[in-house]
This record gives C-alpha cells, structure tokens and sequence, in this order.
C-alpha cells in the first residue's frame, strides 16, 4: 500500500477508522476544517498521525472531504 491508498480499519459494522498523517504545523487548521463538517466523524491525535473515526456510511463523504483539503494540509495516509 503506498500513502495514497487509504486503509480503512473496521473494528466492528459500525466504525470505519482512517489514519492519515498531518504536518504538526497544520494539526490546528486540520481540526478547523474537521469541525466545519459537523456529523462527519470524530478526529483524534494519536502519536504522530490523526485517526479520523467515522461510520461505514460517510466513508465516502470522509474521502471526499480530505481530498478537498490535500491542497492545503498536506496530509497523506499513514503507512
């Protein structure tokens, strides 16, 4: 898998988990954007990559809102 390749984590039918990693300079704006989108999911720190926690139906929206915002967070999938 290289790091544009999402790998989604499925603990249990009702939670999908991303794992992407953010420059520590753009965590804060990362959560800004992340808060405009309300139901979309919860987004977590987790050492040194963010874990985006969202359900199997907003995958799809999850994706689509973390490409709208490559541009300007710079994230990638974690590896």
């Amino acid at each position: 898998m290289n790091s544009n390749e999402p790998y989604i984590q499925r603990p249990d039918k009702y939670c999908s988990i991303f794992h992407i990693e953010v420059p520590s300079s753009k965590i804060v704006l990362f959560y800004s954007f992340f808060e405009l989108c309300e139901g979309l999911g919860i987004a977590r720190t987790l050492e040194k990559n963010l874990c985006l926690m969202t359900t199997p139906s907003q995958e799809q929206e999850a994706l689509a809102f973390l490409e709208s915002i490559k541009e300007i967070i710079h994230w990638r999938f974690a590896k």
